[in-house]
């Protein structure tokens, strides 16, 4: 049967050595060991850290100054991550407020010059519409201009061709200036040609034909009659042509100014279209560019904040690592280092004193010598 106190000393020589183990793998987790150096700890700390700190010798109190030195290497290295990853977060979010404001400056920007194209979209289709205008605005002045001249050219043609009628047919016969042998031709050609006018019937052109015939001192009454009347009617029918294309001059004028005036509210409104384009131009390019201008906004913030959560992340880990090195490494380092060798439970201690005073009594039945000091 195994003493209790001997069961305590197996169970805290077990728990020391248990945490050694797990002192050598959470060194080895921390930190990037030869495979050799992690044997070593492995074999070493338990004959070194796993004693108590009253039964160790120099070489095991060396060994464990050695891992402590290991140790506090790895918590620099560690705390040199912890600075690294709180500079890079902090790095991340320096560079997260301008990207923040240019994603707001662009988002603005977007904002003005999409109004600007609405505004310009809307002048666009206003320059459209007063062109065409315009230009239904020449058409029907030219339009105009064209019946309006037209029907001027009709009347001097028919005043020219009336007046040629008197001056070439009328005038020479009346007269008696056409040669004698030409008189029937001009005569005939006369009644061919008033027959093609209105107001002359058949009765009428034969009595002129034979009154036009006449020497002018051959005439009678009658013949004179018939010419007068032929000499009133020419005149009635010039006469309202001559005052039509008199006042007709002024129209075809005003006409032509309208059509001139037309043309140029045209060009104007050409103009003013082209210009408008280009605006509408200037501001949709505007527009597509911070669209861009803002998605690369965004994209590169959207990117920031991946970078921004990678560092918290990183720091977070390197923050944790630290931790459960102090946790599982420094922690059990320090109570090994401090532990001392428990002492003797009553028990124990009462039959330590019952065996050595059983051998006093031994020594005693044998003669053993008392000093001087005691014996006197």
């Amino acid at each position: 049967m195994v003493a209790k106190g001997t069961k305590r000393k197996v169970n805290e020589s077990e728990a020391a050595a248990e945490k050694c183990s797990e002192l050598a793998t959470a060194i080895t987790n921390a930190a990037d060991l030869p495979s050799d150096v992690i044997e070593m700890l492995v074999d070493v700390l338990p004959h070194s850290l796993g004693q108590p700190k009253d039964k160790r010798h120099r070489f095991q109190e060396q060994t464990i100054l050695s891992v402590d030195r290991v140790m506090q290497g790895i918590e620099e290295s560690l705390k040199k991550n912890i600075e690294e990853a709180r500079g890079k977060l902090l790095e991340a979010r320096r560079r997260a407020a301008p990207s923040e404001s240019a994603v707001t400056e662009a988002e603005e920007k977007l904002r003005q010059d999409t109004d600007r194209f609405g505004h310009e979209t809307k002048a666009l289709a206003k320059s459209a519409q007063e062109f065409r205008t315009a230009r239904t605005a020449v058409e029907k002045s030219q339009e105009a201009q064209v019946k309006g001249d037209q029907d001027l050219e009709m009347a001097a043609d028919k005043k020219d061709k009336l007046q040629s009628i008197v001056d070439n047919l009328v005038e020479p016969l009346k007269n008696g200036t056409v040669p004698e042998a030409d008189v029937q031709n001009r005569c005939k050609s006369l009644m061919s040609t008033l027959k093609e006018l209105e107001g002359f019937d058949e009765a009428m052109l034969m009595v002129l034909a034979s009154s036009l015939a006449k020497e002018p001192s051959a005439r009678g009454d009658f013949d004179h009659m018939a010419i007068d009347q032929l000499d009133k009617y020419m005149a009635k029918h010039i006469a309202p042509l001559v005052e039509l294309l008199r006042t007709g001059e002024t129209g075809k004028q005003q006409r032509a100014k309208a059509v001139q005036l037309a043309q140029e509210a045209l060009e104007q409104a050409l103009k003013a279209q082209k210009l408008s384009a280009e605006a509408f131009e200037s501001t949709w390019n505007a527009k597509k560019d911070d669209e861009q201008t803002l998605g690369a906004a965004r994209q590169a913030l959207k990117d920031l904040a991946a970078s921004t959560k990678s560092c918290d992340k990183t720091l977070y880990n390197a923050e944790a690592e630290f931790d459960v090195f102090g946790e599982f490494a420094r922690k059990p380092f320090e109570e090994l280092k401090e532990r001392w060798t428990p002492a003797p439970e009553p028990e124990e201690l009462e039959q330590t004193n019952a065996s050595c005073g059983a051998s006093e009594t031994t020594q005693l039945e044998a003669g053993a010598v008392l000093p001087e000091a005691i014996t006197a």
